[in-house]
């Protein structure tokens, strides 16, 4: 008979308020979809930058040469030092650009490669029209030119005007929204008829086995000294402006997860303010109901009893919170994770599910609540 009291009374408490029991689920709700979706979209924007920078087969070692720069045959002796896998070079140098006389000169840069079907690192991908061939170019993909664009190019203060004939992805520089430039990319014989140079400027090297920093330095060294042997000078070219660089590390993962830690602090800062709430909300249920649990105490129940029916209503709160949060957070997490990795001119994956911020949202939901409420219960 007190089973079925009590039983009685926790139904009555969650369905006779039913206001205060969509505001309780709610607060609780709330502090776990923030986290939910900080933690979820974290994990899986992490998983996107690495997808997406792998893709590119990026190197180990950038360096920058002066402008005397080098030819093929020195790439090619590089190539068959024993402290490197693959190397390549390429040609850049500074631009101007617009659509129309009209419009102001637009920073951008000029990239050739040897041969654009033969890439071996930080490799291009063709995402409309074709290949550079002859005078038609590429430009890297996220800015305000498209391909059968004609655009008037100045290039040591002599103008030009070029063909667009593809767009192309590169991921190793910053994309349009992180301040970088376009990016136009020719061959390698009209790079030389527009600036009168034809060695390479820039040089990248891969080393054999996984990626060690001792490794890396050794086999930037050895480069490094053979290039300065042909009196070429020789500069950090990674984009953390060292000579070498963790290949499988995107150079934007430890920015991105500053700002996620910021929005973590955030997260939990809002669910500190939710669980406030919960403590206030059980206080207040717990004051109002001194008589109801006199007259419990008067028909046999046990002060364990007692604790247990605050401690079942806590708990279907927090378990229909985590109903709700649960698939709001992965939602959510899905939606910023889209959104940021696009930002980055990167192509984000599939719906995807983080579980550890499901973990995360269950604790918070379940464990939290039954925790800040055991000082009023």
């Amino acid at each position: 008979m007190l089973t079925g009291v009590l039983r009685k009374k926790i139904r009555s408490d969650l369905f006779d308020n039913l206001s205060r029991t969509i505001q309780v689920v709610l607060i609780i709700a709330i502090g776990s979809v923030a986290v939910g979706t900080i933690v979820g979209s974290l994990e899986l924007i992490q998983l996107d930058i690495t997808t997406n920078w792998l893709k590119n087969h990026p190197a180990s070692v950038g360096l920058a040469l002066g402008d005397k720069g080098i030819d093929q045959d020195m790439v090619d002796t590089i190539a068959k030092f024993k402290e490197v896998d693959q190397a390549e070079a390429q040609l850049q140098t500074g631009i101007k650009w617009r659509h129309s006389p009209a419009e102001p000169w637009r920073p951008g840069l000029l990239y050739a490669r040897d041969d654009y079907e033969d890439m071996k690192l930080f490799t291009l991908t063709l995402e409309g029209g074709d290949w550079p061939r002859s005078k038609i170019m590429t430009v890297n993909r996220g800015f305000d030119i498209n391909t059968g664009d004609a655009l008037i190019m100045s290039v040591n203060d002599k103008e030009r005007v070029v063909e667009i004939g593809g767009v192309t992805w590169y991921m190793n520089f910053p994309p349009p929204n992180f301040g970088g430039d376009p990016i136009f990319f020719t061959t390698k014989e009209h790079f030389a008829e527009l600036t009168g140079e034809d060695n390479f400027t820039y040089f990248t090297a891969s080393v054999p086995g996984r990626y060690q920093e001792s490794t890396s330095v050794a086999a930037a060294v050895r480069i490094e000294d053979r290039i300065e042997g042909e009196d070429v000078e020789v500069y950090p070219g990674t984009s953390d402006e060292t000579k070498v660089i963790d290949p499988a590390k995107h150079p934007a993962q430890d920015p991105v997860n500053g700002v996620f830690i910021i929005l973590q602090i955030m997260a939990f800062a809002a669910l500190i303010l939710g669980l406030f709430l919960v403590f206030n909300t059980i206080t207040a249920i717990i004051s109002q109901q001194v008589p109801q649990i006199g007259v419990l105490k008067a028909i046999g129940a046990t002060r364990g009893q007692i604790l247990l029916l605050y401690y079942t209503m806590v708990f279907i709160y927090g378990l229909l919170a985590v109903l709700l949060s649960v698939p709001l957070g992965a939602v959510a997490a899905h939606g910023l994770r889209v959104w940021l990795v696009k930002f980055m001119e990167m192509d984000p994956g599939p719906f995807g599910i983080s579980t550890s911020a499901i973990i995360i949202q269950i604790a918070i939901c379940i464990f939290a609540p039954l925790l800040i409420a055991t000082l009023p219960i």
